[in-house]
């Protein structure tokens, strides 16, 4: 089951998502091994290689209890418009199975303060 979100960033800035994953039944799913994606794309349909940013995870925060965190640098925003982009989080299990908990809208804000 996916869930539908809108996220938003201001541009340049560091974040860092907690991603936990649960089954249908709200238990926690054991991760441990898995490979988790955050995606962020112009367009659904555009192939991964022209994704805005991509992030792959396999090492996890707390896998016996479905927790993992994606962390978004300044790098990957740095040279992004400001706008709406779509996203998802998918999930590769040892099995080979592969699920898309989470997708929706990732909207890039302008940022006004240029920190050096």
């Amino acid at each position: 089951m996916s869930l539908r979100q809108k996220i938003q960033q201001v541009k340049r800035d560091s974040t860092d998502l907690l991603v936990t994953f649960k089954d249908d039944e709200g238990n926690l799913v054991d991760i441990t091994g898995s490979t988790v994606i955050l995606t962020v794309k112009e367009k659904q349909t555009d192939e991964d290689i022209d994704a805005i940013f991509q992030i792959t995870q396999d090492t996890h925060s707390d896998p016996t209890n479905g927790e993992t965190v994606l962390s978004v640098t300044t790098a990957d925003t740095e040279d992004v418009d400001p706008k709406i982009y779509f996203f998802d989080i998918q999930i590769k299990f040892l099995d080979g199975k592969i699920q898309t908990p989470s997708l929706g809208t990732w909207e890039i804000l302008q940022d006004i303060t240029y920190a050096t």
